[in-house]
This record gives C-alpha cells, sequence and structure tokens, in this order.
C-alpha cells in the first residue's frame, strides 16, 4: 500500500501511525448514530470528540478525495505542476541574489 513506497523516514512512521489508529469504518459511517445536536453546545461537543476520535478516518477520508481530485482533473495537475515549478525557480533566484518584492529586499529566511 502507501506507506510501502515511501521511503523510510518520519512521513512514512507518522503515516503507518495514522493508519494503525484507524477507527473500524463500520462505526464511522454508521447512520443510526447520526442525529441533530439539540443546541450550539452539544453540536461543538459533538464535533471535537469525532474529529479527536475519527482522527485518522477523517484523514484518510481527505486524501482519498484529494487523490480523485488529481485524478480527474487533468489540469489541476498542470497547476500544480507549473506552480511547484514557479516555486523551484524562484528559489533558485533567491540564492543567486536577494529577491525585491514590493520594494522590499527578501533574503534566503525571509524579509
Amino acid at each position: 500500500m502507501l506507506p510501502a513506497m515511501l521511503p523510510p523516514g518520519p512521513a512514512r512512521q507518522w503515516l503507518e501511525a495514522r493508519r494503525a489508529g484507524v477507527r473500524p469504518w463500520g462505526s464511522f459511517l454508521d447512520q443510526r448514530r447520526f442525529g441533530v445536536p439539540r443546541n450550539f453546545g452539544e453540536l461543538c461537543q459533538r464535533l471535537s470528540h469525532n474529529a479527536e476520535h475519527f482522527q485518522s478516518n477523517y484523514l484518510f477520508v481527505f486524501l482519498g478525495l484529494i487523490l480523485y481530485c488529481l485524478v480527474t482533473s487533468p489540469l489541476l495537475l498542470v497547476a500544480l505542476g507549473v506552480f511547484f515549478g514557479a516555486c523551484y525557480v524562484v528559489r533558485l533566484r533567491a540564492q543567486q541574489a536577494p529577491l525585491v518584492l514590493l520594494g522590499e529586499h527578501w533574503g534566503a529566511l525571509g524579509g
């Protein structure tokens, strides 16, 4: 799976820890437990509990949605490529000489 594709290091360890923390998908998607909160306080309490209890599940849903967006929208891949390419060019130029942006000089560590 995905962790096997990553080289050993902190990112792989973090992802493996998240994967180990995934709660059963049946309880995550159990519609019988859904309901309208009685007030704003209960809503906040539920959101806090769910975010903490199902943190890894939400992370994998989020990663799945990102992957879906990238696969179904080739133009998004092009835009990301242009963005990261521009960041790389700016980084190279900043190493050669300080950047001047809106009259401010930006060195290697920022302005």
